[in-house]
């Protein structure tokens, strides 16, 4: 076999008769739940003609994942959210409520005859009891369990083909070649590095298929919709094939679900409409628009969050302006929400750590003045916005000063 066409054109080379192995990754079997009813029989209809296996991690792996793909399909999630929006509104709506009955300063500053009418229409709304409500039908409504025909169709054709789970031992030593395979760039890839759990998930389920062809002498013909098995998103990686080979003496081809259906509909004579390859086309895109948007989002974060506590510490320093003799001060801590700016450019924190010692002294200086029990609130908000920013690991020694500025605020307080 002419190694540069088993690196181009993986599809061309799977033949019936060579009697592979075909397994599919986990996102593959949860991509089943998205697509028409008519188009998944299509699909149970290959298998049932062709011999299946499933590595363990991906059975974990579905297990764990398939259920709330079963809700986005039915639309219940977008339902929860919704509800869940209005819950909050409700929630949020009476914290505002209870504010104003404790805030006195609020109560002193203010149109107490319009304090008192925005009372009685929060009154009129009935807020914790309307809130418990809206609990209640979400409750309601997650106790709806829709029949889950993929799962039980997947659990029916994959009943005594299911891997062996790895053993800790084994978890272990693939961890530690995972570390080794991404300092070298060795797929597959480090792309889940930054996942809270399963970041070496491609590995284990490599490991477990290299496993299973080399037990079984069978070559394998792996279905996935995941571009880290791929060189530029379009050919396997050829290390990958070559490291299959020297460990099993078999050969291993990889598929995207499309490529995996044209090749059925040729060699298993399974008619396959357009409509089909249409539907793949588009659910693909909106994965990949999806992906892009999560990458951002994550990337992005840290200094959303930094701008977030940026205004809020805005709000914060309006509110202590407007009490008597608070200006200077005001003034003063205006300057931090400079020096907070340049945190999101990651600039390094010395200069920062000295400005903010300067704080403790003025927050010292604040304390002698009336009402300072509504402003350690405020800052106690603050705190729980900087702990958010713990993720990015240099605005710690700005969180840990935080900190200690608050406990001092509150022991001159008491």
């Amino acid at each position: 076999m002419n190694k540069f066409e088993l690196y181009k054109n993986q599809k061309s080379e799977i033949d019936t008769d060579l009697n592979c192995t075909f397994i599919f990754d986990t996102n593959i079997l949860i991509d089943l739940y998205m697509f028409e009813e008519s188009h998944t029989d299509k699909i149970f209809k290959i298998l049932e003609k062709i011999d299946i296996w499933m590595p363990y991690h991906v059975f974990k792996e579905f297990n764990k994942n398939h259920t709330p793909k079963l809700y986005e399909n039915t639309g219940l999630t977008e339902i929860f959210k919704e509800l869940s929006k209005i819950k909050k509104s409700f929630s949020t709506l009476n914290d505002i409520n209870i504010i104003i009955e404790d805030n006195k300063i609020l109560n002193n500053h203010l149109d107490q005859n319009k304090l008192n009418q925005i009372q009685e229409k929060m009154d009129d709304c009935n807020l914790k009891e309307n809130g418990e409500k809206v609990s209640e039908i979400i409750n309601n409504i997650k106790s709806l369990k829709p029949e889950d025909l993929i799962y039980k169709r997947i659990s029916e054709l994959f009943d005594d083909k299911v891997g062996n789970m790895t053993s800790v031992k084994e978890l272990i030593s693939i961890r530690k070649e995972y570390i080794f395979r991404c300092e070298e760039n060795i797929p597959p890839t480090c792309k889940d590095l930054d996942k809270e759990e399963n970041t070496f998930g491609d590995l284990i389920v490599w490991k477990q298929i290299i496993d299973y062809s080399k037990k079984n002498k069978k070559c394998v013909v792996f279905i996935t919709g995941d571009n880290d098995w791929y060189l530029n998103k379009e050919f396997p990686f050829p290390y990958l094939i070559d490291e299959f080979y020297l460990k099993t003496g078999q050969n291993i081809y990889f598929l995207k679900l499309e490529e995996f259906i044209s090749w059925a509909d040729d060699k298993l004579d399974i008619d396959v409409d357009n409509d089909f390859y249409e539907e793949i086309k588009n659910y693909n895109l909106y994965k990949s628009n999806e992906n892009t948007i999560n990458e951002y989002t994550r990337k992005t974060k840290p200094t959303i969050d930094l701008i977030t506590a940026t205004n809020l510490q805005q709000e914060l320093m309006k509110s202590i302006a407007g009490n008597t003799g608070m200006g200077t001060i005001a003034k003063d801590l205006a300057k931090q929400q400079d020096q907070m700016k340049r945190l999101a450019g990651n600039t390094g924190m010395g200069t920062i750590a000295k400005d903010l010692a300067k704080q403790q002294d003025q927050m010292k200086r604040l304390a002698g003045n009336t009402g300072m029990g509504t402003i350690a609130k405020d800052l106690a908000k603050q705190q729980n916005q900087m702990k958010r920013l713990a993720e990015n690991s240099t605005l710690t020694n700005a969180i840990k000063k935080q900190n200690e500025l608050m406990k001092n605020l509150n022991r001159i307080i008491k």
